[in-house]
């Protein structure tokens, strides 16, 4: 009874281990797939912004001016 009680916790003890294991390294993936999205963005952004020529972008057909913006030169 005792080696069977015994069995059973390495089994335990085991499993725990291994779904650990895996938590840690679906969070690590996880955090890589998030940082890459990241980096995406913000270069798509640079890209874009270059390609209108700089960071003020003049209202077009494309990308109209904010007409919630309350300022005389939006």
């Amino acid at each position: 009874m005792v080696l069977l009680l015994f069995f059973w916790t390495l089994a335990v003890v085991g499993s725990l281990a291994f779904n650990i294991n895996s938590a840690y390294q679906e969070t690590l993936v996880n955090a890589g797939v998030a940082a890459e999205a990241t980096v995406n963005r913000d270069i798509n952004f640079r890209n874009w912004a270059a390609g209108k020529g700089g960071i003020y972008v003049f209202p077009t057909k494309e990308t109209p001016s904010n007409r919630y913006l309350v300022h005389p030169l939006k």
